[in-house]
């Protein structure tokens, strides 16, 4: 007979073998990586009256889960995190700076001037509004993979992300090393680095999209049809709106797929187990995105992470969430 998982519906944290037992015999447990209570739709759960006998069994979150001395590896997270988006800013300033001094600069890198400091400021957002939280909170596991992906957009720009591409390394490292997970650990840790990539694929590819429409107006990357032409002024009405329309139409396919992905976040995120067709839907979505000057390579990359969670299902996983 298979053995029933009771997964934390907060965390993720698969129970072990005791706590399971409790849960069977309706006995109130905490989650011990979150502490959240455990919860089935339909069933009320008593409150532990007697200590168990024998082995130790922990009824309630353990407070050894988190140490108060934090390693030297959190600290130094930490440490990073309260100056790690200072050289994006410092370049956002003078490129703004540099722009109102030298205005005549021509309308290409008049526009490239200011896709640059909007994808900056996306990334400074993400990190602040985002990243830094989960770290004050110690969620080094919610955010495995943002810092490392945001850090490698940030270093495109000049190599200002270099410092925040060193902290996302650091906290996957911590991640590995202090996940805890008595059953399916592989498999769960899978799950964590799912959820973290599935919070950001959207928005990641909007910063990529100011990025690549950067690079096309600097010169830096040769797509001649996105660049905005002098000479194009000079010729006819009507084809000046056509030759516009085509190139907002050949931006709205990317775009599009960006926020499709962001519609199915919530129900990827709840989800545990995978099916063939959850992993097809990501990947035509990603290969769609990715297409069209590498829009939607996160999404990608999520289709990849779901396939393996597909391959490497444990068989004895079953769900029991609200």
């Amino acid at each position: 007979m298979d053995k029933t998982l009771y997964v934390c519906r907060f965390c993720g944290y698969g129970f072990p073998k005791e706590l399971s037992e409790l849960i069977e015999n309706k006995v109130q447990v905490y989650c011990e990586m979150c502490g959240t209570p455990f919860s089935l739709a339909g069933i009320r759960f008593k409150q532990a009256s007697v200590k168990p006998l024998g082995k130790s069994i922990p009824i309630h979150p353990k407070s050894s889960i988190r140490d108060e001395k934090k390693s030297k590896l959190e600290k130094a997270i930490k440490r990073l995190n309260k100056f790690d988006v200072i050289p994006i800013a410092i370049l956002l300033i003078l490129v703004i700076i540099l722009n109102l001094i030298f205005i005549s600069g021509g309308i290409n890198l008049l526009i490239s001037s200011y896709l640059i400091v909007g994808s900056g400021v996306l990334i400074i957002i993400y990190d602040s509004k985002y990243i830094s939280p989960k770290i004050k909170s110690d969620s080094y596991e919610d955010i495995a993979l943002d810092a490392i992906c945001y850090g490698i957009l940030g270093c495109i720009i000049y190599g200002t992300g270099a410092i925040l591409l060193i902290k996302g390394i650091l906290i996957f490292i911590n991640s590995i090393k202090n996940h805890e997970s008595s059953n399916h650990k592989v498999y769960n840790f899978g799950l964590k680095l799912k959820d973290s990539i599935n919070n950001f694929s959207a928005k990641a590819g909007f910063v990529i999209v100011l990025l690549v429409l950067y690079g096309t107006f600097s010169g830096r990357i040769d797509v001649f049809f996105l660049r905005f032409q002098e000479e194009l002024l000079s010729l006819p009405l009507v084809v000046i709106i056509g030759t516009l329309s085509v190139i907002v139409a050949i931006l709205l396919i990317p775009i599009s797929v960006l926020i499709i992905d962001s519609k199915l976040r919530a129900k990827i995120h709840e989800k545990r187990e995978f099916a063939g067709r959850d992993v097809l839907r990501i990947f035509i979505l990603g290969a769609i995105g990715t297409a069209f000057l590498n829009i939607g390579i996160f999404i990608l990359l999520k289709s990849i992470l779901l396939f393996l969670l597909f391959v490497g299902k444990p068989i004895d996983l079953i769900e029991n969430l609200d």
